[in-house]
């Protein structure tokens, strides 16, 4: 192989690495003109947005691509992306809209995350192969995993285990955390 070659293969590869979880499915709530995209599920092979204008395409790509963005500036804004008319309203009625989570997404768990997950809780400890996530408008980010019975009343009694520093075990556990699920 060429240098060429050999670059734009270890690019695949390493992309190919990165992608061990799938998106499933994705439900969008009071975020600019969707008020309940009800759970979209999302095919392996192609998904298509269909609708007319301004019915909220764009916002739900928008919303999506708030649960965890690719730039650090770009977040979830109460005040420019919750539904202008329901504001007034919720904040009148006492609704803390920073804790209210426009989105969340299902994603698939793959053979490499189920071994990452089992090295630091131990074998068997997740009962289905999803993991959760939403985050909320004040930016933080839920996580939720089927946990069996067992396993997870151990690992609430016991202190986890202390992966290497810096590891994505490490950052895990830092990030469950500091941002337990509800």
């Amino acid at each position: 192989m060429t240098r060429n070659a050999t670059d734009v293969a270890r690019k695949r590869q390493s992309k190919q690495e990165r992608r061990r979880m799938k998106l499933v499915e994705v439900q969008i709530t009071n975020f600019r003109n969707i008020l309940d995209s009800s759970e979209v599920s999302i095919d392996p092979t192609v998904t298509c947005l269909v609708g007319k204008n301004e019915s909220g395409k764009t916002a739900f790509l928008h919303a999506l691509y708030r649960l965890h963005p690719a730039r650090p500036n770009v977040k979830l804004s109460a005040p420019d992306q919750y539904p202008a008319w329901l504001e007034k309203r919720d904040r009148l009625r006492g609704v803390k809209i920073e804790d209210f989570q426009p989105v969340r997404a299902t994603f698939l768990i793959e053979a490499a995350d189920r071994s990452a997950v089992e090295k630091i809780f131990g074998s068997g400890v997740l009962r289905t192969d999803s993991l959760g996530l939403e985050r909320s408008y004040g930016g933080t980010l839920f996580y939720s995993l089927t946990l069996t019975n067992q396993r997870s009343c151990d690992i609430c009694w016991q202190s986890p285990p202390d992966p290497a520093p810096g590891s994505p075990g490490q950052r895990f556990l830092r990030e469950t955390h500091r941002n337990p699920p509800p």
